[in-house]
């Protein structure tokens, strides 16, 4: 991941946006330690 936003960086992108579950905590904890913040939050409901 890191070595993704190094190639994306030496190629002029300046914002990169990505999707991930709020519940798969191991991504979100590397999201974060990379410097990623929360921009946004879905909700999804679901009625039998």
């Amino acid at each position: 991941t890191a070595t993704g936003l190094l190639h994306l960086r030496a190629r002029g992108l300046t914002e990169v946006l990505l999707y991930v579950e709020a519940d798969n905590s191991a991504a979100v904890a590397v999201y974060e330690k990379l410097g990623f913040t929360r921009h946004a939050v879905d909700v999804m409901y679901e009625y039998p």
